[in-house]
């Protein structure tokens, strides 16, 4: 089955992406950083049997940005709205391109060892659709063997503590079967970033663009 993975991202332009991040560590730290993240996300992919790369991303002019980051990738510009009308647009967008297994993720959480992405394509196999969520109550990916509206319905708190457990509970409302993957975690501020740095290192998780920046930023130490 063609499968897609679609990296939801913004432009990695300072003042646009990565704002939090950019209080502790600079903006064009933020942004350089955020770009290692997406490299990072086009090089897992990568790793996954008979997957295409894809981003879904914003604003519609970066189009030749996202381009140059990965030549061969699906562009698939973002629609307006929150957080789930995009998933859900980017998910129809890559269903009329043929594809039917198709799993988003987020550009903010370098370092998920591709067995995970792997679990979660394997997952829809047997399942509509596949869950990862992340350590603050999110979720960082979400699968699917075709588009699923009831898993974006409105009354979803997006960017909230508890949209993993309501897109669970939507799941559960239209009969969906949702497998689980492990939990994951994102990075939002600086703070963040020593325990991504100890895990890439420890070999606990695995992006290099990421870590061989993470190591010029700490020195080595």
């Amino acid at each position: 089955m063609p499968r897609c993975l679609i990296i939801m991202a913004k432009a990695p332009i300072v003042g646009l992406a990565k704002t939090r991040l950019s209080a502790g560590v600079g903006a064009e730290r933020a942004v350089a950083l955020y770009r290692c993240f997406l490299e990072d996300a086009v090089a897992l992919a990568r790793q996954i049997p008979g997957c295409r790369p894809a981003f879904s991303f914003s604003p519609a002019e970066a189009a030749s940005l996202f381009a140059a980051l990965c030549p061969d990738a699906l562009l698939l510009p973002q629609c307006p709205g929150n957080l789930g009308d995009r998933l859900l647009d980017a998910a129809a967008q890559a269903a009329a391109l043929g594809y039917d297994e198709i799993a988003l993720l987020a550009g903010d959480t370098p370092g998920i060892p591709a067995h995970v992405v792997e679990g979660a394509f394997a997952a829809l196999a047997t399942s509509p659709a596949a869950l990862g969520p992340a350590e603050d109550g999110g979720y960082y990916l979400i699968g699917m063997r075709e588009p699923q509206p009831a898993l974006f319905r409105p009354g979803i708190a997006w960017g909230g503590p508890e949209v993993a457990a309501q897109t669970y509970a939507a799941a559960e409302a239209a009969g969906l079967d949702m497998a689980t993957l492990p939990t994951w975690y994102d990075i939002d501020t600086a703070a963040d970033l020593p325990r991504l740095h100890a895990d890439l290192r420890a070999g606990r998780a695995r992006a290099p663009a990421t870590y061989a920046a993470l190591e010029a930023m700490f020195g080595g130490g």
